[in-house]
């Protein structure tokens, strides 16, 4: 048996704060609420919230408190749902635009560090991924290597960092680009879609590549924090948890078959024997949370979270489950 098989999860959040950003999207509810609900004795999760449209970082927190997601949570305890602490920022900006107050309070007390920020546009202009996606990142780790009881770091990547390579192996890939001179040339060329497309070269999109970007910062850290990366592939509804079936957007998978399901998408083009690689909400959430439980510091763990060869699913496959789905319960 080895060390990972020993670790009891819920013995380690208990009586630990975690710091989360990201918590407004699909897998931040799902992350959260499973920590209240099976780590009990978890203390705080602070969250990183910017105001947004007039509205306070406190005020968004209760759109978080009153999703389907935390159902169950409400029925076992409500008080669980008063652990949630919203800390009014910007991932994007310098020390995350944390109050000072707020910062002492991440540098003192939290223990576990879930980096989920990040701008999922595909076609985001790179400036603005970078800033997000690369610049979150490094202002996330420095602030990593000022807490005193940092026990784990968890950057959540994507399955798709590296799709430019037929085989993706549970590593850090090291890019050929310097990264002040993508930074240099996003800064002075922001609108040129030739000179951007030469840039990411391979990547698909700037999503990818940024993501890809921060990869490698993450491993330059492994030395100093205890750090483990979560890639997911394309993540769908849930399996089993908050519930089954439970989604809370149109994005990505979903879109894709409810536009095929009420026939607005007729046509798709590809190639039937590609895999659609699929991955429920759930597993991804407890891959995270159990990771964390695992870090090493000096020894970055990588964990690809998709089916891989174990179990999937063709585009084929994909439709012909969709059509199925169609005919029993029909959308008209």
């Amino acid at each position: 048996m080895n060390d990972y098989a020993r670790v009891n999860v819920k013995e380690f959040y208990s009586g630990k704060s975690v710091f989360v950003t990201g918590g407004t999207g699909y897998l931040g509810k799902a992350l959260i609420e499973k920590l209240l609900y099976s780590c009990r004795n978890i203390d705080n999760i602070y969250v990183l919230l910017r105001d947004k449209k007039g509205e306070r970082a406190c005020d968004r927190v209760k759109q978080i408190i009153n999703s389907t997601a935390f159902e169950r949570v409400r029925i076992r305890n409500i008080r669980y749902i008063e652990k949630i602490r919203p800390m009014s920022g910007n991932i994007g900006d310098e020390n995350l635009g944390l109050s000072k107050e707020n910062l002492d309070i991440i540098k003192q007390e939290v223990a576990v560090v879930f980096h989920l920020a990040a701008t999922v546009n595909f076609n985001e202009p790179l400036k603005d991924a970078l800033a997000i996606n690369l610049n979150g990142t490094e202002e996330i780790i420095k602030l990593c290597k000022q807490m005193t009881k940092l026990e784990a770091f968890i950057y959540v990547s994507t399955a798709f960092s590296n799709s430019d390579l037929r085989k993706i192996e549970e590593k850090v890939y090291p890019n050929t680009l310097n990264i002040e001179y993508v930074r240099s040339i996003a800064e002075c060329f922001p609108n040129d879609e030739y000179v951007i497309s030469k840039l990411v070269g391979n990547k698909p999109n700037t999503y990818t590549f940024t993501k890809a970007l921060a990869e490698e910062v993450v491993l330059r850290a492994r030395e100093d924090l205890p750090i483990a990366i979560v890639r997911p592939s394309i993540v769908i509804s849930a399996l089993k948890e908050p519930s089954p079936g439970w989604i809370d957007n149109w994005n990505g998978a979903t879109g894709l078959f409810v536009g095929m399901s009420t026939g607005v998408m007729k046509v798709m083009i590809g190639k039937g024997d590609n895999v659609t690689d699929l991955v429920p909400l759930d597993i991804v959430i407890n891959l995270i949370i159990v990771a964390a439980a695992n870090c090493r510091r000096s020894s970055l763990q990588v964990f690809n979270c998709c089916t891989g060869k174990s179990n999937p699913i063709t585009c084929n496959q994909a439709e012909t489950i969709a059509r199925r789905a169609t005919y029993k319960h029909s959308l008209s």
